[in-house]
């Protein structure tokens, strides 16, 4: 789906890139993160299409919003859309926006204690069946399972760990959020935005170790993609899907949606760290702290795996240096398959 717009990017001079995890820490916290013994990269990552922030930005807004690679940009047309998207947002009375149920507060602050036994927590889980139900499937998935069949929450709570349930909580109650609108080309945008915010998900809770808190970033995750579902309902697609031809709007697209979500976050009163940290994503982190860098660089990483995941685009890389590349292709690598793939 992506060849033709790949391929012009390829032969390019590889631009000067600002890595959102340039902070020691960060990075130290990467590697660590890192599968033990994982292979060594794969000449072809070493030939990976290098891309820029913004040309990230528009691959992936084009894979989202289904654009076909050979969609002629229409002058203007861009411009115009994004205007529009641009009024409505500040007309927009965030408190209509679906916000996470009371139950996730009350589960993330029982997963920071030491002291709660899986009895506890099932629980809480018990009283959504939903969440219940994807708790132990996830359990039984390949990730997890490592003998008999999980039966019960608390078997599946003590299989899972702490990391993996705020995991599961997290993306469990924001997947039906993401993917509301019930027409055929919107549900495909929303599965696949449903799937990049799992995936990002996943990644802040591997990158946060040692770094940040976990729950508070992954919660900073999910929360970023309620900006992004609002703004596909208030355009038709067909018409936003033509206008991401244009290579300028895949860059304030995500901007305009960080700016919802945050605005977002701020009514509902959530802490200030997280609120920058959603403000700077789609600046990479820049200048937030670690918080902010570690969600900047699951998103990008993010992006790529959605782009990877199509199955019919060159391998792509954020990175000039060969270690990162090698870092991002293990670190993508370790991500669970708890759900079915995304139609292309």
């Amino acid at each position: 789906m992506l060849n033709r717009l790949l391929r012009r990017l390829q032969g390019r001079p590889a631009p000067a890139l600002t890595a959102a995890a340039s902070d020691e820490d960060v990075a130290a916290a990467v590697e660590e993160a890192l599968p033990v013994g994982a292979e060594a990269m794969p000449d072809a990552d070493v030939a990976a299409t290098l891309v820029s922030p913004q040309e990230l930005a528009d691959l992936f807004v084009r894979h989202l919003l289904g654009t076909a690679p050979d969609e002629p940009a229409v002058d203007g047309l861009a411009d115009d859309i994004l205007d529009r998207l641009d009024a409505q947002t500040q007309r927009l009375d965030v408190a209509r926006l679906p916000r996470l149920p009371a139950l996730v507060p009350q589960l993330l602050a029982v997963l920071r204690r030491d002291d709660v036994d899986a009895n506890a927590i099932a629980a809480l889980l018990a009283r959504d069946p939903t969440l219940a139900g994807d708790v132990v499937r996830v359990a039984n998935s390949a990730h997890y399972r490592r003998g008999a069949a999980v039966g019960n929450l608390p078997q599946a709570v003590n299989t899972i760990g702490s990391d993996g349930l705020r995991y599961v909580v997290l993306t469990t109650v924001m997947r039906p959020i993401l993917q509301a609108d019930p027409s055929h080309q919107a549900a495909h945008a929303g599965a696949r935005l449903a799937a990049q915010s799992e995936t990002r998900t996943w990644l802040c809770g591997t990158l946060a170790r040692g770094v940040c808190d976990a729950g508070e970033v992954q919660l900073a995750s999910v929360i970023a993609s309620t900006g992004t579902a609002a703004l596909m309902r208030m355009m038709p697609r067909p018409l936003m899907a033509q206008a991401a031809a244009d290579i300028n709007f895949g860059t304030r697209f995500l901007a305009l949606a960080s700016e919802l979500s945050t605005r977002a976050a701020a009514h509902w009163r959530l802490d200030e760290t997280l609120r920058n940290a959603l403000q700077a994503m789609p600046r990479n982190g820049d200048d937030a702290g670690a918080l902010a860098r570690v969600l900047a660089r699951a998103d990008r990483l993010s992006m790529l795996h959605a782009l990877h995941d199509t199955g019919d685009a060159p391998r792509l890389a954020t990175s000039e240096n060969l270690d990162e590349r090698a870092q991002d292709r293990r670190l993508l690598a370790s991500i669970p398959v708890t759900s079915e793939p995304v139609a292309a």
